[in-house]
């Protein structure tokens, strides 16, 4: 472990690190406007700016991970399921002091809710995918009950269930009873023809929460009843009959005793929403941090970033790093190498006008503020960058009117500012370091200034156009000059960095290039004097022999290691050659010692036979076999022919292609084995040799010299039965039917059996199966209640019950989902 260890920074994630206007000059409102604008949820785009930073350098490796698996998911098209959610943090304070939330308001809550169960359910499907992000499922806080008691009295309208309660239904059918009374009423009214001329329309109306009649006002004293109100004219009456006044205060009862039932059950839920305040507090904490995650994950993408490491004993290593502004909206970019490594603290810029200096700066300043956000950078592989307990930045023009400040007075107050509390987990930004003053005098006060910041340990980028500046690293061991790259043939800036060695502003050069007369561009080399004209003119020489070296060097490199390659392909292809030898000699010598014996014995067996014949064969009788011999043996098929290779025991075997039942080879054993389950987790099978069931590691198997696959009562003749034999405990046909959704655990230990347990659940649910079958046998029960204990701690809406005797029995048990859990139904 390295020393960053000893001074890991434990200040707390709202303690400014970033001195005065650095965040503005290295470009973070930006970033943070980025991440907004993928944030999903809006208590996280709101508290964006503060949420993002992390405490210290444990903390950013871990948020780096976890952003790590959260791209993963992403790019295997697996985005978390946040959706829309609504903002529920102004109904809470309400529901905390006892008030009773209306029923709209109650669905934006359970939206919300479900919205956090569907992430902590995306994220226990995937934890193996994603085993860091994981642990939050597993304290994320779940409201299934909350969302039933929601869902189940108040429907996708806003409206209040007559199933609610069966006091509301009673209520509710009352007053659906008594109105349906009072239209009938009403509409014997209107088509009265006694009654006809009394009614301005055919019409009946409400007023006042009662209804009435529209009456002609001349004809007032022909209806018995109530005036409610009148028309703007005048000329109508709105009269309630006397014979509706009972059915309309009956119907008003009933509506107020239905709102009382309703209220009732409104207070209900919320007394459960109040009880369960706490595990909301965690599900708006649960929610911020994976949209968090999943904004910094799109952004990482977008810059298509590397996860650094965060070293300070290696310095700043930053490998074609990249501005992410300039990369998102310029497309193409010149990424540059940051180096600032043991023993160098200090970088000293140097280069031409609008050559890329300050853009060294804000990459690195900003890339400094990501690490401290927990973001991967865009930069290459192996890049390294500490993480800066301090950042400090001083860029652009520091002039202040209202405080009757120069620029130079600005400058000095903002290092003064820094220089206070600086240490060596500092970061230190300079930008024209001490400009705004007399030259002699600001170049003084530059290099006082970048030596004590170099004896402080802390790492320094500074740009300068001080020509006394660029031999500073000569004589100190701890700063570098780096130069940013200016075409002598071109005059135009390469905006490319050059460790170890200074760079030219070039300012006459690029006047000339500009169009500044010739006669003023001499005035100005003989005022500048001759040795500073010869100083930057060698630095030009410098810079091109440089390039020029570096481009030879290049061509040695690439042609070295070429040739490189070439002899380690011939040295192979010798081996290789000198191997075939020594095999060919070896099988040929075998061969030729093998026909030697054989011909030896087959030659004993000629004289052994002629002898018991008795008989004195002739010369040529007797070496007829011998010629025959010897002709089999030099004939194509004799001494050294060569069969073509039948396949051996002992290759690796393809598990993707094996299926229980099929055959393979124990080397161990010298035997055959039947496969009778896949590997698990753990890389072991379990087979079934010389009529004993064990387990075995996958690497201790190998293939067999012929593929067959074994039948359960196969025949002598190696045919198959016209029906395999089924085996274990009977199923019913419905869990026969479910194939992949049935999974034997008998002979497997405990923790084997459930981790088989989980599987299949996570398949059965991703399918949306109605139930899975676990078969575990009888035996003592250790097993079966093992199993069963768990699935009463599963996270899936489910239920389970042993199996019915056609089923197994208590062999068997059988789990089934409920339907409403699965998402999107």
């Amino acid at each position: 472990m390295d020393s960053d260890s000893k001074k890991e920074s434990s200040i707390p994630v709202d303690t400014p690190f970033a001195y005065g206007e650095s965040l503005g000059q290295l470009d973070w409102p930006w970033l943070v406007e980025q991440i907004q604008k993928r944030l999903r949820t809006i208590p996280a785009r709101e508290g964006c700016a503060d949420l993002l930073w992390v405490p210290n350098r444990d903390a950013a490796v871990q948020t780096m991970q976890e952003v790590e698996e959260t791209r993963a998911l992403l790019a295997a098209g697996h985005s978390f399921p946040l959706g829309d959610p609504p903002d529920i943090r102004p109904l809470q304070p309400r529901i905390y002091k006892g008030a009773i939330l209306g029923p709209e308001e109650l669905l934006d809550i359970a939206s919300w809710m479900e919205t956090t169960e569907a992430l902590r359910k995306f994220l226990v499907i995937r934890r193996q995918q994603a085993p860091l992000l994981y642990r939050y499922a597993e304290t994320a806080p779940s409201f299934s009950h909350l969302i039933y008691d929601i869902r189940s009295c108040v429907d996708e309208k806003g409206e209040v269930r007559d199933e609610a309660s069966p006091e509301l239904a009673t209520l509710r059918k009352k007053a659906k009873k008594v109105h349906k009374e009072i239209h009938q009423r009403l509409h014997t009214y209107l088509t009265e023809r006694d009654f006809e001329s009394l009614l301005q329309d055919k019409f009946y109306t409400i007023k006042e929460d009662r209804y009435v009649l529209p009456i002609k006002t001349n004809q007032r004293g022909f209806v018995d009843g109530i005036v409610l109100g009148s028309s703007n004219s005048g000329a109508t009456l709105f009269i309630e009959p006397r014979e509706v006044v009972e059915l309309n205060n009956t119907y008003k009862l009933a509506q107020l005793e239905s709102q009382r039932e309703i209220n009732r059950i409104l207070l209900g839920i919320c007394d459960h929403l109040r009880q369960d305040a706490s595990e909301m507090e965690k599900g708006h904490t649960f929610l911020t941090r994976l949209d968090l995650f999943q904004a910094r994950g799109e952004f990482s993408n977008a810059l298509e970033a590397k996860v650094p490491t965060l070293s300070r004993d290696e310095g700043i290593r930053l490998h074609q790093a990249r501005h992410p502004f300039l990369f998102l909206t310029k497309g193409s970019v010149v990424a540059n190498d940051i180096l600032i490594t043991p023993p160098h603290r200090t970088s000293l810029i140097t280069g031409p006008n609008a050559g890329g200096k300050t853009v060294i700066l804000k990459t690195v300043g900003l890339l400094s503020l990501m690490v401290r956000a927990g973001f991967a950078l865009p930069v290459g592989e192996g890049s390294n960058l500490p993480f800066f307990d301090r950042i400090f930045s001083d860029i652009g023009d520091s002039q202040s009117l209202e405080e009757s400040r120069s620029t130079f007075s600005g400058h000095v107050q903002r290092i003064v500012d820094f220089l206070s509390s600086v240490e060596d987990t500092s970061l230190a930004l300079l930008d024209e370091i001490m400009i705004g003053t007399d030259p002699e005098e600001g170049s003084s006060l530059a290099q006082a200034v970048l030596e004590y910041l170099a004896d402080t340990g802390a790492f320094t980028l500074a740009t300068t156009h001080y020509l006394a500046l660029k031999t500073l690293a000569t004589r100190q061991s701890s700063i570098q000059n780096t130069a940013l790259g200016f075409d002598p043939h071109t005059l135009e800036p390469t905006y490319r960095l050059t460790p170890g060695v200074p760079g030219t502003s070039n300012a006459l050069y690029i006047a000339g290039h500009l169009g500044l007369p010739a006669r003023i561009l001499a005035r100005a080399r003989s005022l500048r004097g001759e040795t500073g004209v010869n100083i930057e003119g060698l630095l030009v020489q410098i810079q091109t022999a440089k390039k020029e070296t570096e481009e030879e060097r290049d061509h040695w490199k690439k042609a070295s290691e070429e040739a490189e390659a070439i002899r380690q392909a011939l040295r192979q292809e010798l081996g290789e050659v000198e191997r075939r030898e020594r095999e060919l000699k070896r099988k040929y010598k075998d061969k030729l010692d093998e026909a030697f014996r054989e011909a030896l014995r087959e030659l004993e067996r000629l004289r052994r036979q002629q002898a018991r014949s008795g008989d004195a064969p002739s010369r040529a009788a007797a070496s007829k076999p011998i010629r025959e011999y010897r002709d089999a043996l030099l004939s194509e098929e004799g001494l050294f022919h060569e069969p073509p290779p039948v396949p051996e025991a002992g290759s690796e075997v393809d598990w993707s292609e094996v299926r229980c039942g099929d055959t393979v080879y124990l080397p161990e054993l010298q035997a055959d084995a039947r496969v009778l389950n896949l590997p698990d987790r753990k890389g072991t099978v379990v087979v079934e040799a010389k009529g004993f069931r064990m387990q075995v590691e996958v690497d201790r198997v190998w293939k067999p010299a012929v593929q067959k696959r074994i039948f359960r009562n196969d025949d002598d003749t190696g045919r198959p039965p016209k029906k395999q034999a089924s085996w274990g405990l009977q199923a019913s046909e419905n869990t026969a039917a479910e194939g992949s959704h049935r999974c034997d655990l008998r002979g497997l230990t405990v923790e084997e059996a459930l981790d088989r347990t989980s599987k299949l659940l996570d398949k059965g649910f991703r399918e949306q199966a109605p139930r899975v079958v676990l078969i575990h046998g009888l035996g003592k029960g250790i097993l079966r209640d093992a199993i069963r204990q768990s699935l009463s701690q599963v996270p899936y809406p489910i239920s389970f019950r042993a199996g019915q005797r056609a089923e197994g029995g208590d062999g068997v048990t059988v789990v089934e989902f409920e339907p409403a859990g699965f998402p999107n139904r």
